[in-house]
């Protein structure tokens, strides 16, 4: 074994400077495999990632069901754009992820018709960018000693179908779901240079966003909304990690005792609340913050807000959530306003929502954008600024659809 610039003697390294570690072997295969001295790695690995369902495994791997690989509907992709991570503690030479349509996957879904996309960057905005490893529907890594690789699953909203179409939940709230399938592959040569594979094969589900009738898009002159409306279907960040071992932040309305509407943040319109969403998302006018579980919102040299500040497992506030479950599509760090598509309700939007939407409506969340005013003007019991640091997870997010395909 030899360490400094050459392969000759160890005297010609210096103090505080980096050099190459070399081991020379010499010797045949069968009194190598009887060597204790030598230790060899043979192609295994443990996957932590929560999907709808694990399918099957192989090479020596198995599912860790009670802590790494939790699965069932709890952990579906809802119907926003999301982030989740795949964490591959592997020992090998390469590992490969690739999503496929069948549940062997044999068949690798094309790029142009995913719905689900991989990268290594842990926000969007950075694979957006990634020239050298841009989203794809493949990924690859190359590992010496075992080693933890991370990936992260980005997925497409889900409004419509392949036609077009708005998709029925079903009044259980179990139809209309798209699937795709995840492979998980370490590969190392054995003996005689064979390739030897290890892997996990699991099974994605999104839902749908929900049709709730006609109270998108804001109301025109004879006070009629313009669009109609579909709101998302689990509660954000509930009681499912996607990491066995971190923390998951709260969830509060945020801006406490702050009446937001008086600084013109929009949260006193009853009937529209998009505008009021990136107000407070972005805490336009830097109103005073009196909540120490949750961050403020920061900003960057430019003035824009850092789009990645409250990013699972972060505390963050109702508002921000529903913000943040837009994406940077051209990648310039920030929300555009052609991009601001999902935004948390307003108070007549929620009872609107309660109203139209197909699903059990038993345990409809309340939360809006509109704030609770003073105790005489009482516009919306749970409110942005509802003067208690409440804990929610099930804030509802809306998007707008064109009111000429919600009739079909």
């Amino acid at each position: 074994m030899y360490v400094g610039n050459n392969n000759t003697n160890n005297f010609d390294v210096e103090p505080n400077h980096f050099y190459n570690l070399r081991t020379t072997i010499n010797a045949d295969l069968t009194s190598a495999k009887n060597d204790e001295r030598i230790r060899t790695y043979t192609a295994s690995q443990y996957v932590e990632f929560h999907a709808s369902q694990n399918i099957s495994v192989g090479g020596g791997a198995k599912f860790y069901y009670t802590k790494y690989n939790k699965a069932g509907v709890r952990y579906d992709l809802d119907a926003a754009y999301d982030v989740r991570p795949i964490v591959i503690q592997t020992q090998g030479r390469k590992v490969e992820v690739g999503i496929y349509t069948d549940n062997l996957c044999i068949t690798k879904v094309s790029s142009d018709k995913s719905w689900l996309y991989l990268s290594s960057s842990s926000n969007y905005t950075d694979a957006f960018n990634n020239t050298d490893e841009p989203l794809a529907t493949s990924a690859k890594a190359n590992t010496i000693l075992p080693t933890q690789v991370k990936f992260y699953l980005y997925n497409d909203e889900y409004v419509y179908d392949e036609n077009g179409k708005l998709v029925n939940p079903g009044e259980n709230d179990k139809d209309g779901k798209r699937s795709l399938y995840i492979k998980v592959t370490t590969t190392t040569e054995g003996d005689e240079g064979e390739p030897i594979q290890a892997y996990h094969i699991f099974k994605m589900d999104q839902r749908p966003a929900v049709y709730a009738g006609r109270f998108g898009g804001g109301k025109d002159a004879d006070g009629n909304y313009m669009m109609g409306l579909v709101h998302d279907r689990l509660p954000a960040r509930g009681s499912s990690k996607y990491l066995e071992d971190i923390t998951v932040g709260t969830i509060q309305y945020g801006y406490d005792k702050v009446e937001t509407a008086t600084y013109s943040y929009g949260t006193d319109n009853m009937d529209y609340g998009k505008e009021a969403t990136r107000n407070l998302a972005e805490n336009i006018k830097n109103l005073t913050w009196n909540n120490e579980k949750i961050a403020a919102p920061q900003k960057n040299a430019s003035g824009y807000v850092l789009l990645y500040q409250y990013q699972y497992p972060a505390s963050s506030f109702s508002a921000r959530v529903c913000y943040d479950k837009n994406r940077d599509k051209n990648g310039n760090g920030r929300i555009d306003k052609e991009e601001m598509e999902w935004y948390f309700p307003a108070s007549n939007q929620m009872i609107g929502m309660y109203i139209g939407s197909f699903l059990n409506n038993e345990n409809f969340p309340g939360g809006a954008t509109t704030e609770d005013g003073n105790d005489n003007v009482k516009r919306w019991y749970q409110g942005v600024n509802s003067y208690q640091k409440m804990q929610t997870g099930f804030s509802r997010c809306v998007r707008d659809i064109d009111i000429s395909l919600d009739t079909d």
